[in-house]
């Protein structure tokens, strides 16, 4: 591969921003999936059912972004757009809790599926603007590596940091957790009628109540973690946006080559 094409201001911002665009295709589509299912007890066929509202739409927003930048519209408006759509579905599924339904996950999914369908076609758009006719199969190549990269570096970044967050949260949870505070009292006494109510004896009933305090502190402390990792990863575009200030902003034959062929 021919690295010299990267001396493209263009060509490089795109690059960046399509590796972070594939950070968040891969890790969203990983995430979501052990959301539902791992905290929301969502089966594997309703989690695939959350994901095709969006997936549905996506297509649409590649053939629509396509078509607005061939009217005109500035690839750079588009780009922006989509990432701003993208940063919205982290947001909202960094607000979710336990009683979270399909509805409350699948229209997140929508915003994410229609703002990655915009950026597509705009980033590619992008990377070949100021490129020689010569360059553009090396630029548009490089461009795609890109999203892998991000792709695969995002799944290894997330899968670290919901690590790292759930030690963290488990370990503030569960300092809370003292002989002293009468809520724990509280909560550890109802748990134990519960059990004793179950048909359970008394000692085997506070056992079992303990170790329902451990499960649910254990199923917050992934919450938390989640929720994070969602507000990490529209962390992450929101801060990409910048670049966008330093693209060139014309108009090549080239362009419209490209635009023409989708």
């Amino acid at each position: 591969m021919n690295l010299r094409v990267l001396k493209s201001k263009n060509l490089s911002i795109s690059a960046i921003l399509t590796f972070v665009s594939g950070i968040g295709i891969f890790t969203s589509v990983f995430l979501t999936p052990v959301f539902a299912q791992r905290l929301l007890n969502f089966t594997p066929t309703q989690t695939g059912l959350l994901l095709l509202p969006g997936a549905c739409l996506a297509i649409g927003g590649l053939i629509i972004s396509a078509r607005l930048l061939q009217r005109g519209i500035s690839p750079v408006f588009m780009i922006v757009t989509g990432m701003c759509l993208f940063a919205l579905f982290s947001w909202q599924m960094s607000k979710l809790n336990m009683e979270a339904g399909s509805t409350d996950i699948s229209i997140p999914l929508i915003w994410r599926g229609v703002g990655l369908a915009i950026v597509t076609v705009p980033l590619l758009t992008l990377a070949v603007s100021s490129l020689q006719p010569k360059d553009i199969p090396q630029g548009a190549a490089l461009n795609n590596m890109m999203r892998q990269l991000g792709g695969s570096f995002g799944i290894a970044l997330v899968n670290t940091y919901l690590s790292n967050r759930n030690a963290t949260h488990r370990t503030d949870l569960i300092s809370n957790i003292t002989v002293g505070n009468p809520l724990v009292n509280e909560r550890l006494s109802n748990y134990t009628d519960y059990f004793i109510n179950k048909g359970e004896i008394p000692f085997e009933a506070h056992k079992s109540a303990i170790g329902l305090m451990g499960t649910i502190v254990t199923r917050q402390s992934n919450l938390l973690s989640f929720t994070d990792a969602f507000l990490l990863i529209g962390a992450i575009f929101l801060c990409a946006l910048p670049l966008l200030l330093l693209a060139k902003r014309k108009k090549t034959k080239t362009m419209q080559i490209i635009l023409s062929d989708h």
